[in-house]
């Protein structure tokens, strides 16, 4: 014989609070609206309008940019920097610093499958770990960059950018520049004589970063 079932208590063992509307936590005024079907469509986010990197080489020395490419611009700042290195005391101090804060950014040494900054520094440039380092720094803080290290799309740009100048012949260079809300900036300098040639090699150059960025597949070869 079936036991008939309990009743439900009608007062809860634990009372039910509610807030007071005021205190309640309140959704974004476009969820609000779409919670109320006045707009029948979720708001869209802006996607951020940096590079997507999309490179599936294992042998990559750099993500996003062409081997070849990071040699010519690990080359070049090699020779830069050794330039500063043995001018006089103090004649190109600042300037050195600042070139070694880039070269940080930059993490220019996988251009030559050199492990580490300070491997770079020692065996490429023969400095002291602790000299160099410090070099960094005090040209990272003269740059007024808040992190050492640029992100892979800063970098692949920079990289590509410089590249593109050196091997046109052309006497140019990138940098970078954060602004105050710490977003990257990639700097070109060009001579006006050349900047025409010079910007449009730097513009082919970046073809495939744009292709990645709006999501259409690479070009095949």
């Amino acid at each position: 014989m079936a036991t008939p079932r309990s009743k439900r208590s009608a007062t809860p063992a634990v009372p039910v609070v509610r807030r007071e509307p005021a205190s309640r936590k309140r959704l974004p005024p476009e969820l609000e609206a779409f919670a109320r079907s006045e707009d029948m469509r979720l708001p869209r986010r802006a996607a951020p309008a940096t590079p997507r990197l999309s490179d599936p080489r294992t042998s990559a020395l750099v993500p996003g940019v062409a081997n070849r490419d990071a040699r010519v611009v690990c080359d070049a700042r090699i020779a830069e920097l050794e330039r500063l290195i043995a001018a006089p005391a103090g004649s190109d101090a600042l300037e050195l610093e600042r070139a070694m804060a880039e070269a940080v950014a930059l993490g220019v040494w996988r251009g030559r499958s050199v492990t580490s900054f300070d491997s770079f520094a020692v065996h490429l440039l023969r400095l002291g770990e602790a000299e160099a380092q410090a070099m960094a720094e005090r040209g990272r803080v003269a740059l007024a960059w808040p992190h050492g290290r640029a992100t892979d799309a800063c970098v692949a740009v920079w990289m590509r950018t410089e590249a593109a100048l050196r091997e046109a012949g052309f006497e140019g260079r990138a940098s970078m520049r954060v602004d105050a809300k710490e977003r990257e900036h990639v700097v070109v300098d060009v001579p006006l004589k050349h900047a025409p040639e010079g910007l449009d090699a730097v513009g082919r150059r970046m073809s495939s970063l744009v292709r990645d960025k709006v999501g259409q597949p690479p070009k095949r070869r």
